[in-house]
């Protein structure tokens, strides 16, 4: 072989050896953009794939093999995701078969569910169902749907599982809200119409849009203006609507309306209303109060009032009323020359304190140390007297009087006494009786007094020596049955004591007559029973010698 053939051979070689090592390079850089390609294939998949994992529904399907090409798994694969096992508790996790999923319900519903995807799988036909769990009873949404490739392909029936117990749970709460609603509306309806008296509503240009049976029954209108009284009342009441929503305030009047042919007069009131947030959409409550028998009250009150004024103008007791805004709005005769006032200063509507000013004035009113807290003291009765209050009053003139103050229906009614000769009157008695107390109290002889009630009221120290008893049995003041049972003791020989002591009451009481009594020790006992100006009965006891 002469050196040109293998100058040739070489080349050939050569180039060979290019072409071959172009192809390499050329498939590891199409082995290169394959594996790359297959690398976002694969990661798209599995974010696919944990996007379906990550839904809140279950899901169980039934992948079918690739009809377009040999594919080597031809058997149709289950896939249980593992939100469904999570949700139905299976023991097998994402390897679970449908027959432990449809082992999770019920046994109605498994079986229902089990027919519809047959029916899914062998017609195509989507369905829609409610289960129940049999270990939690909770309600699950059930729905299978067949999934087809854009090129016809098949590629899955796939069943969707979600659990409805928050919605379900969220649904009954709002239909409890609902028909809560619904009876409060009902009962605001019938209490609305059921209502003793007219009520309605106007809108923000005072235009009347809903009334009760009450107002409706008043009215008169027409098809035009169902809700008219008349138009003079109409017209009154709509004023009053608007200057309640110009004002913000409830405006108040009283009108006559003739119903029946009879005048009744009604107190109307409108109420603004702000029936939204919205300051701009406004309306008003509309009410009609009859108040025809309370005005006929009021005034018969009146008339009595002036009447019982009028007694209290002629008594010798001086009368004052003050009003609650503490004005002097009566006074009597007795009331003027007792704190010798003029009558020009307590026509003038005087106020309370006005008046303790000028009765200080006229050194007429007790003694005190700080007057502006006294006066302070008597301006509280306006706010604090519930119950009448009593109390004596001592004058630097030396008049004891006796003030009694009451709540009045216009204010506070003041009645002033002078209780001087009354007082010295009692002194006196008390005295007298004080000094007939010491005389029986020092007598030798045994003296009791019951009083009108027969309880025992006096006794002297001779009485307990007498009958033998101690100042602390005779203590409690007791009733006559038991001071004589505490002679009892005396009379021990006696047949029969209560038969005895009925006698001794008798004697006392009702004939009120001397008697004796014969005592165990062989003593007679004379009894001399005296009846008293005030209906109390005195005994004087004595042994008969």
């Amino acid at each position: 072989m002469n050196v040109t053939t293998l100058k040739d051979l070489l080349v050939i070689c050569l180039g060979l050896g290019a072409v071959l090592a172009g192809v390499v390079i050329f498939l590891r850089i199409t082995i290169a953009r394959l594996k790359q390609k297959n690398y976002f294939l694969n990661r798209d998949r599995e974010r696919y794939a944990e996007t379906l994992y990550a839904l809140q529904e279950g899901c169980f399907a039934f992948i079918y093999p690739d009809e377009r090409i040999k594919d080597p798994r031809r058997n149709v694969r289950e896939k249980c995701s593992r939100r469904l096992a999570v949700m139905l508790n299976l023991k097998q996790g994402t390897s679970a078969s449908f027959d432990d999923v449809l082992s999770a319900f019920e046994e109605n519903d498994a079986l229902q569910i089990k027919a519809y995807v047959q029916k899914l799988r062998t017609d195509g036909l989507d369905f829609e169902y409610r289960a129940k769990l049999k270990e939690n009873q909770q309600i699950l949404a059930v729905w299978g749907l067949k999934i087809n490739g854009a090129d016809g392909n098949l590629y899955a029936d796939t069943i969707w599982f979600k659990d409805l117990s928050p919605e379900m749970l969220e649904i009954n709460h709002l239909r409890a809200e609902k028909d809560d609603f619904v009876r409060q509306l009902t009962l605001y309806q019938n209490m609305f119409e059921q209502m003793n008296t007219p009520v309605w509503l106007r809108n923000e240009k005072s235009e009347i849009i809903l009334a009760n049976a009450y107002y409706k029954a008043l009215c008169h209108g027409g098809a035009q203006n169902p809700f008219e009284i008349n138009p003079q009342t109409d017209l009154f009441l709509k004023n009053m609507a608007q200057k309640a929503q110009e004002s913000g305030k409830t405006q108040k009047e009283n009108l006559h309306i003739v119903v029946a042919g009879r005048v009744y007069l009604f107190e109307a009131l409108e109420t603004p209303l702000h029936p939204s947030k919205s300051t701009s959409e406004s309306g008003t409550v509309g009410m009609l109060t009859d108040v025809s028998e309370l005005d006929e009250v009021k005034r018969r009150f009146q008339i009595h009032q002036d009447a019982h004024l009028n007694v209290l103008s002629a008594l010798g007791t001086a009368f004052a009323l003050f009003n609650p805004e503490k004005k002097l709005v009566f006074y009597n005769e007795a009331f003027m020359k007792m704190w010798q006032l003029k009558k020009e200063f307590l026509d003038n509507t005087p106020s309370y304190q006005d008046f303790l000013e000028a009765v200080r004035d006229n050194r007429l009113l007790p003694e005190v140390s700080d007057f502006k807290s006294y006066k302070n003291a008597e301006e509280k009765l306006f706010q604090n007297l519930i119950e009448p209050q009593e109390l004596l009053m001592h004058l630097p003139d030396g008049r004891t009087v006796r003030r009694l103050v009451a709540v009045h229906p216009n204010g506070l009614m003041f009645a002033y006494e002078d209780v001087s000769d009354r007082l010295a009157a009692t002194r006196m008695l008390n005295e007298f009786i004080g000094v007939q107390q010491n005389i029986l109290e020092h007598m030798d002889k045994p003296i009791v007094v019951f009083g009108a009630d027969r309880h025992l009221r006096f006794y002297n120290p001779a009485y307990c020596r007498f009958w033998n008893v101690s100042p602390e049995q005779l203590q409690e003041m007791p009733f006559v049955s038991e001071v004589l049972d505490m002679q009892k003791g005396f009379f021990q020989s006696a047949e029969d004591w209560n038969v005895l002591k009925l006698q001794m009451m008798r004697q006392m009481f009702d004939v009120c007559a001397r008697f004796l009594a014969e005592r165990d020790d062989g003593q007679v006992v004379e009894a001399q029973p005296f009846a008293l100006p005030d209906q109390s009965t005195m005994i004087i006891y004595q042994l008969q010698k």
